[in-house]
C-alpha cells in the first residue's frame, strides 16, 4: 500500500465517519421533533396554546395527525437520504446507486 493509497483510505474513512455524525445528530433533531408533535397531542385540545375559542377538538386532532404524519413522512425521507450517503461514503457511489 502507498502512501497515497493510505491517505485517500484515510480521507474516505473520515469522510463516512462524518457523514455518520450528521445522520446521527439529524435523527436525534427529527425524534424532538416528533415528541415535541406527539406531546401536543396528548394536551387536552382546549388547553393548547394554539386552540381558538370555538375550535372543535377533533379537528384540532385530525389536524395533529396530519402534522404527524408529514413529519413521518419528511423522517423516512431524511433516513433514506441519510442510508444513501452513508452506503457511498462507505461502500462507494456504486453501492448507493444499487439502493434505488
Amino acid at each position: 500500500m502507498t502512501t497515497t493509497t493510505l491517505i485517500q483510505a484515510l480521507r474516505a474513512d473520515a469522510r463516512a465517519k462524518l457523514e455518520l455524525v450528521h445522520t446521527l445528530d439529524d435523527l436525534y433533531n427529527a425524534t424532538a421533533v416528533l415528541a415535541e408533535l406527539i406531546g401536543l397531542m396528548r394536551t387536552a385540545p382546549e388547553d393548547r396554546p394554539h386552540a381558538a375559542a370555538g375550535d372543535d377538538p377533533e379537528r384540532l386532532l385530525a389536524g395533529d395527525l396530519l402534522m404527524l404524519d408529514t413529519a413521518r413522512a419528511d423522517l423516512v425521507a431524511r433516513l433514506d437520504a441519510h442510508g444513501r450517503a452513508l452506503t457511498a461514503g462507505l461502500f462507494g457511489a456504486h453501492q448507493a446507486a444499487d439502493q434505488t
